[in-house]
């Protein structure tokens, strides 16, 4: 008798789930050819590099899409192949409506190494370099695959040095802001040394050579030489200062030999 009962009982949940089966393969086949919920608005935000066309034809979502066959994860993985995007999310606004949100990679920098590569403000590679780029990019040269952390592997020394000054050139009050930064050349045992665009504002600097750390005090000891050059009338123009030792500052002026301390007679010697 209980074999006969859970027999029945069995077929009853089979029929009932069969019916469940029909039911929603029907209300779902309802719902995607319902033209109420039909795509009918793109709604994106969060881009200022990449055009909104842009970002809809990379989604791959049109006018007239089925909400309910769209699939919202694929769509987001098919927004983070772009290679401006560094994240995106998607969502579905009842009843008509699809809302892109997306995050663009900040470039801080190009890379140089055996090719060009753009790195984003977290120091990650985000693309190769096509010139698409802003044209203030610092060209970063002397670092390795090795030195970036890939595969898990810390960053190196090298790399934390070069990310430390780009870092510190974000700010729109340092001394030596990134847009005045042509290349960042890192030599491994001496650190690093900036070719900055001449202008009057650096008495047409060409070269600062900061060596390895305490960056912010070297950065002040350089506006500190500024301002001292900025009092002194003698229209002194500088083609390279050495801020290895901030206690002790190298200055060569254009078209003369590199002169420290020790080197300059009575008239030139003055406390800076």
């Amino acid at each position: 008798m209980n074999s006969t009962r859970e027999s029945r009982w069995t077929l009853t949940r089979l029929f009932i789930t069969l019916l469940l089966s029909v039911f929603f393969l029907i209300l779902y086949r309802e719902l995607t050819e319902w033209r109420y919920f039909e795509t009918k608005q793109i709604l994106v935000t969060g881009n200022s590099r990449i055009s909104e066309k842009e970002i809809i034809l990379q989604a791959g979502v049109e006018p007239g899409t089925n909400l309910v066959q769209l699939n919202l994860s694929a769509v987001r993985k098919q927004l983070l192949a772009h290679p401006w995007i560094e994240d995106a999310q998607v969502e579905w606004r009842v009843p008509s409506a699809v809302g892109i949100t997306v995050r663009e990679h900040q470039p801080l920098a190009v890379f140089d190494i055996d090719r060009r590569y753009t790195v984003n403000v977290q120091g990650k590679i985000f693309k190769i370099w096509d010139g698409t780029e802003p044209d203030h990019l610092p060209v970063v040269e002397g670092l390795k695959f090795s030195d970036l952390g890939i595969s898990g592997i810390s960053h190196s020394i090298p790399f934390n040095t070069v990310m430390d000054v780009l870092t510190s050139g974000k700010s729109s009050d340092c001394v030596i802001p990134n847009e005045m930064i042509q290349r960042v050349l890192l030599d491994r045992e001496l650190g690093v040394t900036l070719l900055i665009v001449p202008n009057e504002k650096t008495y047409n600097i060409n070269e600062i050579k900061l060596g390895y750390e305490g960056y912010p005090v070297k950065y002040e000891r350089l506006q500190d030489l500024l301002n001292y050059l900025k009092h002194r009338q003698n229209g002194i123009m500088i083609d390279s200062v050495n801020l290895t030792n901030p206690d002790r500052i190298v200055i060569a002026p254009i078209h003369t030999e590199s002169l420290d301390e020790d080197d300059l007679n009575e008239d030139d010697k003055e406390e800076v």
